[in-house]
């Protein structure tokens, strides 16, 4: 990860320069006390005199605190990871992108949705994701691009594929810790508003509610099931494991937050229906798309921005930041997850093309050397 993502670092950094900061101010408050009481004794100043001084010496350490404080803001991180999908306007379906982690992921738990929820297949057929609807706004703005109830779902989708995402790397964590002061949210601890994601509310579903489910071959007594695949359904357990007193909530239909005493997460899922420009060659040589087909096939823009913003308690100097550090880490995974120019850098497409470019170039000519 770049070292300008590394925000819990940079965190821990500062709190290595609070310690030195509040040595360095003590000194000084015994200095300064120290050097009043001579200048008192040896001037025979008044009170008045002596409070002046004081509130000279607390006005200076007022502005050492207020830098440090303002150093700690500048660690305020607003991170955008660039995705993408490829649709295939002809049978309305998302494409999966082998090796392209989140699009494997959306393809298979969209068929499971499909599975069980037949509204929500009807709505992702008859009103796909490529037609948006344009309304006027008021006077003097811009019209406003409503999305269709697909692009709808398709927010949700990315939204839980972030996090299933989020909850396997909280546990692998904190599992391979020997931190205790941690909280295991389950699905009943979570407020019914984050449910109001479908894929969250219906994979997290009891399978014992589900008719997918209904069979006694997947209940196997006295063990615990995390995940299930069967008949074309998926169970997922949910759970987040966080540091006591955490709290995960929405704020509005595409944005949650996880809220703990140092710090506040917050995940934004965006979908505009924005095209983007993937790399020369990909879609005929990857995904085996013959030129003739190209129009059958739109390549659209997502994007997830992850914001981290300390709390003021996270000046303290204890070391409770372990249980905190996560966060780095998970930003680093859901990069390598999601992020577009990670999946091209990764199959290291720059040079598989100009190889294929070659071997092309070479066949051409061959085959004129035969004419």
């Amino acid at each position: 990860m770049e070292k300008n993502k590394k925000v819990l670092q940079g965190l821990r950094k500062e709190k290595e320069n609070t310690k030195q900061l509040v040595i360095i101010s003590v000194l000084i408050s015994f200095g300064v006390n120290t050097l009043t009481t001579g200048i008192l004794s040896y001037y025979n100043l008044t009170q008045n005199s002596v409070v002046l001084i004081i509130g000279g010496v607390l006005f200076s350490l007022g502005i050492i605190l207020f830098m440090f404080i303002w150093q700690i803001k500048r660690l305020n991180k607003d991170i955008d990871i660039k995705g993408f999908v490829i649709y295939n306007r002809a049978t309305k379906e998302i494409v999966p992108i082998p090796n392209y982690y989140i699009s494997e992921d959306m393809e298979r738990y969209l068929k499971a949705s499909f599975v069980e929820n037949k509204a929500l297949n009807k709505l992702w057929y008859e009103d796909p994701i490529d037609e948006f609807k344009l309304v006027r706004g008021k006077n003097g703005e811009d019209a406003l691009a409503i999305a269709s109830h697909s692009g709808a779902i398709f927010i949700e989708l990315i939204e839980y594929c972030i996090i299933e995402r989020l909850s396997t790397h909280l546990s692998s964590y904190f599992n391979n810790s020997d931190l205790e002061k941690v909280s295991k949210l389950k699905r009943k601890d979570i407020p019914d508003v984050l449910l109001e994601n479908r894929f969250l509310r219906l994979f997290s579903e009891d399978m014992h509610n589900r008719e997918a489910f209904n069979d006694n071959k997947v209940h196997v007594g006295g063990l615990q099931i995390v995940s299930v695949f069967y008949r074309g359904a998926i169970y997922q357990e949910f759970d987040l494991i966080l540091p006591h007193r955490s709290r995960i909530k929405r704020i509005n239909k595409n944005k949650i937050v996880i809220d703990t005493n140092m710090l506040s997460l917050t995940i934004s899922c965006l979908f505009g229906g924005f095209g983007t420009n993937l790399k020369r060659g990909f879609r005929k040589f990857y995904l085996g798309i013959k030129e003739e087909n190209e129009l059958e096939f739109n390549d659209y823009q997502f994007n997830v921005r992850i914001s981290i913003k300390f709390k003021l308690r996270s000046l303290s100097l204890s070391d409770n930041w372990k249980y905190y550090m996560w966060a780095d880490d998970f930003i680093e995974e859901l990069t390598n997850y999601l992020s577009q120019d990670s999946f091209f850098h990764r199959v290291n497409w720059d040079t598989v093309y100009s190889i294929l470019r070659c071997e092309q170039l070479l066949k051409i000519e061959q085959n004129d050397e035969v004419l």
